[in-house]
């Protein structure tokens, strides 16, 4: 998911969904999954969320469901 987001990184409308992106893609293990490694981090459930709504928007295209994932 997450190297998939990078493929969008010129799409992005902030430099902080930028920074976010380029973080996980820097600092997580691509052969664990991404739950896995935010469980008992600070905030790692909003940064789910966040990365969820990211993908809908930017590889899926869908507004909508981006917006759904990220105001639960």
């Amino acid at each position: 998911m997450v190297q998939e987001l990078m493929l969008y990184m010129d799409e992005f409308d902030t430099d902080e969904q930028k920074q976010f992106i380029q973080s996980l893609f820097d600092n997580l293990d691509p052969y664990t999954p991404f739950c896995d490694q935010m469980e008992g981090l600070a905030g790692g459930e909003n940064q789910e969320k966040w990365l969820y709504s990211l993908y809908e928007r930017y590889c899926n295209g869908d507004e909508d469901a981006a917006r759904e994932i990220y105001d639960e």
